[in-house]
């Protein structure tokens, strides 16, 4: 029987806070031994298209659930494609303007950055070669998948609240789970909602999946995949939630579990 298994990212198969941006190797090789077997391999991220590696590509998964399931590609081919609608999208990068919180416009295959965002061109010095600062803001929000924040952890609460009572809750408000961004997208979308998608297009059953993460972002897929497995270094929600624990992300946690669950 194929199964489908899902990858968070960020805290998962890489390793940001560590300073490892690629695939640790022994997990690489378990991966292809896996997908040898004749099962289905997908990554599952809040990241857009834009922000997803080469080498990441390079490794031959079978798909992505990107953009938290806005934005779902099946074979290189997009099934799934659900954007904020222009209204709510204006509205929340009316209000983050108004706060003065610089922000990003997450599109299918582009990210926006104003010009004059000084503090995010810093923060992204090294990787300007994906980002697009000449563009139509309107057009850019017409497209816009999800809107992302870099603000304090107090501005965080802040947008919350006055999101909350002026856009309502047409616009859902959160956290990325890396600690870094604020988002804002669509209350429908979900990795699950992606998810879903990827399972309806490969005709794949629901207890037939495995989700892999460890932020509270991921929380829904682990519960909802017939086998959810939390990272060592997850959250407690999501350890909570899961079916297996297995080691931290550093400590080869991943390639053992791999192992366990498909000998």
């Amino acid at each position: 029987m194929v199964k489908a298994l899902f990858f968070d990212l960020d805290g998962t198969l890489v390793d940001g806070k560590h300073g490892v941006r690629t695939v640790y190797p022994e997990v690489q090789a378990e991966l292809r031994r896996i997908q040898s077997l004749g099962h289905k391999l997908f990554v599952a991220t809040g990241r857009p298209h834009t922000m997803l590696t080469p080498d990441l590509f390079e490794l031959g998964f079978d798909g992505f659930v990107m953009a938290n399931g806005g934005h779902v590609e099946v074979g290189g081919k997009t099934v799934h494609l659900e954007l904020m609608g222009l209204s709510e999208a204006r509205a929340a990068a009316d209000l983050l303007e108004r706060m003065g919180v610089e922000y990003t416009i997450d599109t299918a295959h582009h990210v926006y950055i104003r010009c004059e965002y000084g503090a995010l061109r810093n923060f992204f010095s090294h990787h300007h070669d994906i980002f697009t600062f000449d563009f139509d803001r309107e057009d850019a929000l017409a497209r816009a998948i999800k809107l992302e924040a870099f603000p304090t952890d107090a501005g965080r609460q802040a947008i919350r609240e006055r999101a909350a009572r002026e856009i309502g809750p047409a616009v859902f408000c959160g956290d990325n789970g890396t600690g870094m961004t604020f988002e804002m997208y669509s209350p429908r979308l979900s990795k699950v909602t992606g998810i879903k998608k990827v399972l309806e297009s490969c005709g794949i059953a629901r207890e037939d999946s495995y989700a892999f993460g460890d932020g509270d972002n991921d929380l829904a897929m682990i519960e909802y995949c017939g086998c959810g497995v939390a990272m060592g270094n997850a959250t407690e929600a999501v350890k909570a939630g899961a079916d297996v624990v297995c080691g931290a992300i550093n400590e080869g946690g991943l390639a053992r579990a791999l192992r366990e669950l498909f000998p």
